[in-house]
């Protein structure tokens, strides 16, 4: 199975950022330590967009996977779009702190994409849970899009039937994550880090 990731950023004028795609980063690790699959599953990530194009155009994946940002998320819609295009049974799950967060709004925005098939919800959520919950339901159904509605998904609201599906999970401890670090204490790592490298610059 071919799982491809995408954090992706504008870059018209110059590369929008150079920093790795952490978020995406570490769905693919939490998925790949936790699915249980007879079959290799492969997770690959992008945060160019030509090169996810280019990917997608040498060997379309199973699952694709976008993080939505308010700067970003028309990008992830048409690289969905254009994945779609090339193969319809491909399926495709949106996620990131854009998601809205009233019921009624998360109602409307599921209805103008019917190139999702999953959300997952954002911003208070993680996604490593839903997302692998996700995945090993899609290697339970043998990769068939239309078998995931066939039962009620773990912590599922839909809007409806096949048409649009919305994962909440949550990490329930902060040393469940592979690496050890939960939400918050991801963040306090990402702090100390910037820590350390403030003050090997300033040494230097």
């Amino acid at each position: 199975m071919r799982i491809y990731l995408a954090d992706l950023g504008h870059n018209f004028i110059t590369v929008t950022s150079d920093v790795y795609p952490l978020g995406v980063a570490n769905l693919a690790a939490y998925a790949n330590k936790h699915v249980k699959s007879d079959e290799p599953i492969e997770f690959e990530i992008f945060r160019e967009p030509e090169e996810l194009e280019a990917a997608i155009n040498k060997a379309a994946p199973d699952i694709l996977g976008v993080s939505s940002y308010s700067w970003n998320h028309h990008l992830a819609l048409r690289m969905v779009r254009y994945a779609k295009e090339k193969n319809a049974d491909i399926l495709t799950i949106m996620g990131g702190p854009n998601f809205p967060l009233t019921v009624e709004e998360q109602e409307s925005w599921m209805r103008t994409m019917p190139e999702i098939d999953i959300h997952t919800r954002g911003p208070t959520y993680e996604g490593e849970v839903a997302f692998t919950n996700l995945v090993q339901r899609f290697v339970d159904v043998d990769a068939n899009v239309d078998q995931m509605f066939s039962e009620p998904l773990q912590k599922r609201a839909h809007v409806e039937d096949r048409l649009k599906s919305l994962i909440q999970s949550r990490l329930e401890t902060f040393g469940e994550h592979p690496q050890g670090m939960g939400r918050f204490t991801r963040t306090m790592f990402a702090k100390d880090l910037r820590r350390k490298i403030e003050v090997k610059t300033t040494i230097n």
